[in-house]
């Protein structure tokens, strides 16, 4: 029989677990009963789960000791079972609901959350990870090294330039995350490496190239007029969509980058104030009015169909293409790094070697001559 706490005594008293991480407790009722919880902590959080298992205080009859010891079974039962889970998850285990999460659900959720101002990167990432998934879904325990190794090679077949190694680097860290937040047992993309390819894979246009286009009829007056201009400044698509008349004095034109959130100043020549001049707008207002990027790059590729040139032209090949012709002219990589606004030389440098090969192709296209 047990005895009924005094006053100032504890109401809760160990039934079993008294060395182990989960404790079965019971706590005093009114009624002469007892309630059974479990009592323990996850992440240094403390737990209490009431198990709607109950005990008489005083057993008067044979029927209530034999009640009692079946619910007292019932209840170690359960905190055997509790504790193992909990000494599981302290050794990095994964509970087995957590690897029925949908993945596809943790990433759109994470990005929902994510304030950095590469944003725009991870939600290129997670549209062709749904491309390449082809479903709403994908469980956890089906995002393996196997699977992360095939759609690598998805992003390197699809995209050019670094965009394959940026999505996948992006990837990388949601992944991380969810190992940390016990969705994965062990990360699974940790062991791929995923390296930036040389150079540039975008191609470029020449000078000649751009006059041609610069000849050619647009469907969109202002997506040609808004090209050229990248062509000659460097500006990526999304700073020359955001350029107001503010930004511009002097013949200098100055606007913080939305990619790196870094100052570029550009002396602009005469063929972007030409440009500029072409249809002049109030002060402070937008200088080009544009649509979508998908748009731009639509109206761009049949606008270069028509020119003939066998490229592969999207809105950023503009960029690519300003800072290769500055070093084939002889520019210094300083001063094309600084016209790019980039934080360093060695981004640049990839310019330089595309230069080099483009001098040391155009050498060779020379004829033989006989001596």
């Amino acid at each position: 029989m047990k005895k009924q706490p005094s006053k100032g005594e504890s109401k809760h008293s160990v039934l079993a677990g008294h060395n182990e991480k989960v404790k079965l407790r019971s706590r005093i009722n009114r009624t002469g009963t007892e309630s059974l919880f479990l009592d323990y902590s996850v992440e240094g959080k403390r737990k209490r789960e009431f198990l709607q298992i109950h005990i008489i205080s005083n057993p008067r009859t044979p029927e209530d000791r034999r009640k009692n010891k079946e619910n007292l079974e019932k209840a170690k039962a359960i905190r055997n079972k509790r504790n193992l889970d909990v000494e599981r998850m302290t050794q990095d285990y994964v509970p087995e609901y957590k690897l029925k999460t949908d993945f596809l659900d943790y990433f759109r959720r994470y990005i929902n959350k994510y304030t950095n101002k590469d944003k725009r990167v991870i939600e290129g990432a997670l549209k062709k990870f749904e491309e390449y998934v082809g479903q709403d879904t994908i469980l956890a325990r089906e995002v393996t090294e196997p699977f992360l190794r095939d759609f690598k090679q998805y992003l390197e077949n699809k995209l050019n330039g670094e965009t394959p190694y940026n999505y996948f680097k992006k990837l990388k860290k949601v992944i991380k995350q969810a190992t940390k937040d016990n969705i994965f047992q062990v990360n699974p993309i940790i062991d791929i490496e995923n390296k930036k390819t040389e150079g540039i894979k975008k191609d470029i246009l020449t000078f000649d190239e751009i006059k041609v286009l610069a000849s050619t009829h647009c469907g969109n007056p202002e997506i040609k007029r808004a090209f050229l201009f990248c062509c000659i400044t460097g500006l990526r698509l999304v700073d020359v969509k955001h350029l107001r008349t503010n930004h511009i004095s002097n013949g200098v034109l100055k606007i913080r980058q939305q990619k790196t959130d870094h100052d570029v100043i550009i002396n602009l020549n005469n063929s972007a104030m030409k440009i500029l001049e072409e249809n002049p707008v109030k002060q402070g207002e937008l200088i080009f009015s544009l649509p979508s990027n998908n748009g731009c790059n639509k109206v761009l590729g049949t606008w270069v169909k028509k020119t003939k040139i066998e490229k592969h032209i999207t809105w950023h090949c503009a960029r690519h293409s300003f800072g290769t012709n500055l070093l084939l002219h002889d520019s210094d990589v300083m001063t094309v790094s600084s016209l790019l606004g980039h934080k360093n030389t060695r981004e640049t440098e990839k310019y330089l070697r595309v230069a080099e090969k483009l001098k040391e192709k155009a050498v060779n296209r020379l004829p033989d001559i006989e001596i």
